[in-house]
C-alpha cells in the first residue's frame, strides 16, 4: 500500500502544484483548499504525512496541530510539516 499525504493550503496553484509533485513521488496524496475539507479527509482515511498551511482563513494552524497531536495518545500518529508564505 502506498503512503498517503494530505496538503492543506488555501492556495490553489500551490496546493496542486505539491499534490502532483508528491504524487510524481509515487506517494498518493490529497489536496484541500480548506480545514473543513481537510476534516472530513481525515475523517474518511489516515495520510501518513500531513502538509499544513498554518495560515489559512478557517483554520489556526497551531491550534489545528495540537489538536493531531492529542489524537495520538489515542493511537493515531500523524506527523506534520507546517507551512507559511510569512
Amino acid at each position: 500500500m502506498k503512503k498517503l499525504v494530505l496538503v492543506v493550503d488555501d492556495d490553489r496553484v500551490f496546493n496542486q502544484l505539491l499534490v502532483e509533485q508528491i504524487a510524481d513521488l509515487g506517494l498518493d496524496c490529497i489536496g484541500a483548499l480548506n480545514w473543513k475539507e481537510a476534516s472530513q479527509t481525515l475523517l474518511e482515511t489516515e495520510p501518513d504525512l500531513i502538509f499544513m498551511d498554518l495560515q489559512i482563513p478557517d483554520l489556526d494552524g497551531f491550534t489545528t496541530a495540537t489538536r493531531i497531536r492529542e489524537a495520538e495518545t489515542e493511537g493515531r500518529r500523524i506527523p506534520i510539516i507546517a507551512l507559511t508564505a510569512s
